[in-house]
Parts: structure tokens; sequence; C-alpha cells
């Protein structure tokens, strides 16, 4: 499970409890994906020995015991709301080097101003039940320049001239871009930009830009264009050619990805064709072929394109490559 989901899930279970009535462990397990009877146990354990007010029912043995979250603070201020920030500052650990800790630090100071003594002393308590992941969190430091550029080129709708390494060559290109979105994805912090030239969308990872310069041109938001109905179309994140696959997934594969939303039936991009013992096969109709392509790599043995045929030569080839690389220097 991500980080960011892991702490949505948390984040679910600390509402529920801080309900007026609470919440039963079967219901902590149901927010928490399904975890079992144990792990929802131990949520609450974990919140107790940290001196998060707990209150417990007193009811009949045959009725589920009810747990709920007393809250200290204002009325106007529920500690599920402070918590939630709590829980975005443990996993700020993707900007840390981007230039923005200091900003936040400074913002948390203020809030605990505002609280008694015995309260903050709880709530930072609270980053020792919610774990940050930092293995998966790329470099950013000395990009914080860049990022409060491209902030403030966003904010006020400026053009920015940028040197950019892109992926595919590892060639380094100076052109103008339309900064539209910044946004995390799996431990990076891309940018989501528009291209006037051509007049298209696409992706940049933050740590490939060399240089971000202000101009003083400025831009319109292009007409039409919905972000999230274009992540909609995507496999991941980058949108490029389009292909309509058929995979094959073993059994062991097929419970793992019915936990990642983008595989629930919801989905128009995902379709079932066949469930069964042996595995799944689906159909994925997407715009991120190289990502898929990568998705299907990944699982080695456990998964299969099965259609189209190029796309499974392309698999193919890339397995091929692995086993034969190419060594610098070699005759």
């Amino acid at each position: 499970m991500g980080v960011g989901k892991r702490a949505y899930n948390e984040l679910k279970k600390l509402t529920l409890l801080a309900r007026p009535h609470g919440a039963t462990e079967t219901t902590l397990m149901i927010a928490g994906s399904n975890e079992d009877k144990r792990s929802a146990r131990s949520f609450i354990e974990k919140l107790k020995e940290n001196h998060i007010p707990i209150k417990e029912n007193a009811e009949l043995r045959e009725i589920p015991k009810e747990y709920r979250m007393m809250n200290l603070l204002n009325p106007n201020v529920l500690l599920t709301e402070v918590m939630a920030l709590h829980l975005l500052k443990g996993e700020s650990l993707l900007f840390k080097d981007a230039g923005t800790a200091s900003h936040l630090k400074s913002a948390f100071e203020k809030i605990q101003k505002a609280m008694p003594d015995d309260v903050v002393e709880k709530l930072e308590k609270i980053q020792e039940v919610f774990l940050p992941v930092k293995k998966l969190v790329k470099d950013y430091s000395g990009k914080g320049e860049i990022i409060h550029t491209l902030v403030h080129a966003m904010a006020h709708r400026k053009v920015c001239r940028v040197r950019y390494m892109a992926f595919q060559d590892e060639k380094t290109k100076e052109y103008a871009i339309h900064p539209l979105h910044l946004f995390p994805y799996r431990g990076g912090i891309y940018l989501l930009i528009h291209l006037p030239g051509p007049d298209v969308i696409r992706m940049q990872a933050v740590e490939r830009l060399q240089e971000v310069h202000l101009l003083e041109e400025t831009f319109s938001y292009p007409q039409d264009f919905d972000p999230s109905a274009h992540f909609e179309k995507t496999f991941g994140i980058v949108a490029d050619r389009p292909v309509k696959a058929r995979v094959w997934l073993s059994p062991r594969q097929s419970g793992m990805i019915k936990a990642e939303k983008r595989f629930n039936k919801q989905n128009k991009m995902i379709r079932f064709l066949e469930e069964n013992e042996e595995g799944t096969i689906m159909e994925i109709d997407t715009l991120g072929r190289s990502e898929l392509k990568n998705w299907i790599l990944s699982m080695g043995k456990d998964a299969m394109a099965l259609a189209p045929e190029d796309l499974r030569q392309e698999i193919i080839a890339s397995l091929q490559n692995s086993l034969n690389p190419v060594v610098s220097g070699s005759a």
C-alpha cells in the first residue's frame, strides 16, 4: 500500500472514532481496507499508548464494543482536523529538500501556540503512530528555488523558459512552457505543462529540471482542459501512445491488484474478462503504453501480455536486452 493511501486509511479510522457514537473494531477493519481485527485493535492500543484519549462503552458482552476518541480542543476545532495536519506533516518528506521545510515548521509553530501544552505533547506523539516511509522519496536538494519559481509562475500565469533533461535520450533542451500544476507521485514531484507550439499537455519530472526562468509574458489556462479527466485516461501519469491490451495475471497478482484503486471495476479503462483459479485476464484501454509495459515487466512470471502482438514483442525485446546488456567498451 502506498504512503498516501495508508495515511488516508488511518485518517478515515480517526474520523470514525471521533463520531459521537464512536466505532467498532469491525468498522475500523473496513476503513483500513479490510485489515484484520488484530490490526484494528492494535491501532486503538497505539493511540492509547500515545495518550490519545479513547473512551470504551460498557455494554453487554454480546454487543460489539465501541470506541470513541475524545476531543480535547475548542469545539470549533476537531482533534481529527489537527491530526490530519500532523499526518500531512509526517508525509511532507517529499518536499523536505524542496525548500518548504522551514515554511511547514513555521506554520505548525503558529498552530501549536494556540493550543494547550498538554494537547501539543499528545499531538506530537501521533508521529509515532503513523510512520512515514523515507526510502521512496527522491532527492530534491537544490531544487527549492526552481519549485518556488514554478509556484509563482502558476499563481500568476507566467510563461517560463526551462532547461530540461529528457528521460528518453538524456539530452538537455531549452524551451518555453506554460506550467499548470505540481503534484506528487510515487515519491517524486512532477509538473504538468502545456507546450504552446504543438499545443499539447506534457509531464516533467522536477528533478530533471536544470533551470527555470520566469518571463514577463503571461498565458491563459488551456480551454476545456480538465486535469482529472486527463489522468483518468492514463495508466499512470504519462499520456503517450494509446493501447488496448489484454493481460494475464497469476492468481497471486490478481489478489494484490484488487486493492489498487485504478483496478476498481468501476474504472472504464479496465475490463475483467476472465477470473478463475488459473488467474485473471483483463483488458486495459489506456493512453499510457510505456507505463503499462513497465508494469507488466515488473511482475515477471506473474504477468503476460496477450495482445496486441506489437506490445508482446516490445516486452520480449526488453527481456532479451536484460539478459544481454550492452556493456560500454565491449567488443
